[in-house]
C-alpha cells in the first residue's frame, strides 16, 4: 500500500533533482551591478528590442577593467544610435560603448520572470547604447554559426525581394527573424488578436511536414519502378522528418516549435 506513495516521491525527488541539474548547467556570471563603458563581443543573434530598437545579442563578451571570471558570457544591447550601414553577418566582433545592468525580476507578483528566462538563456547583462557600433573582426570559420548565419542570409534575401513589412513578416514565418517586423505592425497584430502568426509554432511545423510529405509520396508513385519496390510512405515520411528538423533549426528552435 505504501508502493504507490514512495513512487510519486521518488518521482518528484528526481525531477526537482533534474531542475536542480539543468539549472546548475547552464550556470554563467552574471553582471554585478550597472556598468558604462567600452563593450566588445561577437554577434550572435539580432533582433528587435521592445522599444523597436535593433538589437544584437553578444557572446564572447569583454568588459574592459572588469574580471574575466566574473564578466558575462552572453548580452544583449539594444542599438539607440546611428544604425550601423551594413548588417553585420553573424560571428562578427563589434565594439561599443554602451550601458549594461544585471536582468531584471519580474514586476509584480506572480508576472513573467525575465531574470529567470535570461538565466537559462546565458544572458548575464542586458543594456542599450546610443553610440555607433564599430566592427572589428570579420566572422572566424566555423560551424558554430552556420545556421544562424544563414538564418540571416534568408532573411535579408527576403526582405530584398519583398521591401516594407511584408518582407519582414515572411522573413519571422520562415526563419524566426522579426528585426523586419516594426513595434507598429506588432501592436496592431496584438489587438487584432493575430500575433501567434508570427510565432513559428504547430501549425507551421504541420504544414511543411504535410506538403513534403505528399510532395515526395506523389513524386515517388509517378515512378512505378520505384515505387513497386520501396515503401514510398516510410520514405515519404523520413524525407518529412528531416524537413522538419532542419525547419526546427533554421527557425530557431523556440518553445513553440519544439512542442
Amino acid at each position: 500500500s505504501a508502493r504507490l506513495p514512495a513512487m510519486a516521491a521518488a518521482l518528484l525527488a528526481a525531477g526537482v533533482a533534474l531542475a536542480g541539474v539543468r539549472a546548475a548547467w547552464v550556470a554563467a556570471p552574471v553582471l554585478a551591478g550597472r556598468y558604462h563603458g567600452p563593450i566588445e563581443g561577437r554577434v550572435v543573434g539580432i533582433d528587435r528590442s521592445a522599444s523597436d530598437a535593433v538589437r544584437y545579442t553578444l557572446d564572447r563578451v569583454v568588459l574592459p577593467g572588469r574580471d574575466p571570471a566574473r564578466t558575462p558570457a552572453r548580452g544583449r544591447v539594444a542599438l539607440h544610435g546611428p544604425p550601423p550601414d551594413t548588417e553585420p553577418i553573424p560571428g562578427t566582433r563589434v565594439a561599443l560603448t554602451g550601458h549594461l545592468a544585471p536582468p531584471n525580476g519580474p514586476v509584480e507578483p506572480g508576472g513573467f520572470d525575465f531574470r529567470r528566462m535570461a538565466w537559462f538563456e546565458g544572458l548575464g547583462a542586458v543594456g542599450y547604447t546610443r553610440n555607433p557600433v564599430i566592427e572589428l573582426a570579420p566572422p572566424e570559420p566555423g560551424w558554430d554559426l552556420a545556421v544562424t548565419r544563414l538564418r540571416m542570409r534568408l532573411s535579408a534575401a527576403l526582405r530584398d525581394r519583398l521591401p516594407g513589412e511584408a518582407g519582414g513578416f515572411v522573413a519571422a514565418v520562415l526563419t524566426g527573424d522579426r528585426s523586419g517586423v516594426g513595434l507598429a505592425t506588432t501592436e496592431a497584430l496584438r489587438a487584432s488578436n493575430l500575433a501567434h502568426l508570427l510565432a513559428i509554432s504547430g501549425l507551421h511545423m504541420g504544414l511543411l511536414t504535410a506538403v513534403v510529405f505528399g510532395a515526395v509520396r506523389g513524386g515517388v508513385a509517378r515512378l512505378p519502378p520505384l515505387a513497386l519496390r520501396l515503401p514510398i510512405k516510410k520514405l515519404a515520411a523520413v524525407v518529412a522528418l528531416a524537413g522538419a528538423a532542419f525547419y526546427l533549426a533554421l527557425s530557431g528552435g523556440n518553445v513553440a516549435t519544439e512542442r
